[in-house]
């Protein structure tokens, strides 16, 4: 008789762990507004991997979208937009090797819907991204950044979910090379948002930082990662107060979410106002272990809301008869000359 034995019980305690994070990761899915996807860039987008948000989006489960059957995205796009779809991608693909397209989606009931996607090439040509409900938008720009910034935000902590999973599971019988490449996927995700994502520990230091966060600060990862968010990136005035609701998160005396606007200063000293949603990050027994935020850089938008203010005022108040409308002829400015001319006040001629 002769045999081989190993101690397995390191194998059997990862499993656990792996277990546990995949679960995490599948909840995380569920509660995300929108569709994560991998697919090869062919006519029918085949998909390789696609969330279960699909079938909040699309009326189709995510299991009668993969591979080869009898649903392809491709045929889920409105026909009038998909040689849009198709030829602005394709040129985007080429020049920046990402995208981003608005279009309409017909759902499983039949009815449509338009979609915001998100998308980049990996490695192997394929193509990842991110799919979220845009119907908001259409109607109310305003409300569809809010809906998009809640969606990143879940998205930002499933992909982070996901690449501690891929951490784990370096122990067990996957690759070297497999496992860069998930990884490089989670990073493709998180690089797709069009908002700042960063992730503080316990002590303010940076741990992630997306590639829009890296635009608006003005530097690459590498410089980033590493230090002292409050110290290096909020301005002095503004750093007590941003630590206090920060430590504040971390106790959980300040809510789930934590939604402020503040500024932040970048490689050029340029301070830059930044909408903020912050979550605290969990682990496993309930612990708050950082925060995730969520940004959206409103620097330009807030000084054109200044200027058309201030516009407003100084036209206000002039004495001649100044009308604005817009290609419908809806009237949306009427001054004080237009109601002393013509006997109509603001809200009675406005629209």
């Amino acid at each position: 008789f002769a045999g081989v034995s190993r101690d397995i019980t390191p194998l059997k305690q990862a499993g656990l762990v792996i277990e546990s994070y995949a679960n995490r990761l599948r909840e995380f899915e569920n509660h995300i507004p929108g569709v994560l996807y991998e697919c090869e860039n062919d006519e029918r987008y085949t998909m390789h991997y696609i969330s279960s948000g699909a079938v909040e989006v699309t009326g189709y489960a995510s299991e009668s979208l993969l591979g080869d059957g009898a649903v392809s995205f491709a045929n889920l796009i409105h026909e009038d937009d998909r040689d849009r779809v198709r030829d602005t991608m394709t040129e985007a693909l080429a020049k920046m090797g990402a995208f981003v397209l608005d279009y309409r989606i017909v759902t499983a009931t039949g009815r449509v819907r338009w979609v915001r996607e998100w998308g980049s090439e990996i490695e192997n040509k394929r193509l990842v991204g991110v799919i979220l409900d845009n119907e908001a938008g259409k109607a109310n720009e305003m409300e569809s950044r809010s809906a998009r910034a809640r969606a990143e935000r879940s998205l930002a902590e499933a992909v982070r979910t996901r690449m501690a999973l891929l951490g784990i599971l370096e122990d067990q019988e996957i690759t070297q090379r497999k496992l860069k490449t998930e990884r490089n996927r989670a990073q493709q995700y998180l690089d797709i948002v069009g908002v700042i994502l960063v992730a503080l520990d316990r002590e303010g230091r940076i741990l992630l930082i997306n590639r829009k966060g890296q635009e608006i600060l003005g530097l690459p990862a590498e410089e980033i990662v590493g230090r002292n968010w409050f110290d290096s990136f909020v301005p002095p005035e503004d750093t007590e107060q941003r630590r206090a609701d920060f430590l504040a998160m971390l106790e959980g005396h300040g809510g789930m979410v934590d939604r402020n606007e503040s500024h932040v200063i970048n490689a050029e000293s340029e301070p830059r106002l930044i909408s903020w949603n912050n979550v605290p990050v969990l682990n496993d027994y309930g612990e708050t272990v950082g925060v995730l935020g969520s940004g959206e850089d409103i620097t330009e938008r807030r000084r054109l809301d200044e200027r058309v203010r201030f516009q407003a005022q100084v036209l206000g108040k002039t004495q001649e008869s100044i009308i604005s409308g817009d290609a419908d002829g809806r009237i949306l400015f009427w001054g004080i000359g237009a109601e002393m001319l013509f006997g109509y006040t603001p809200p009675e001629a406005l629209g």
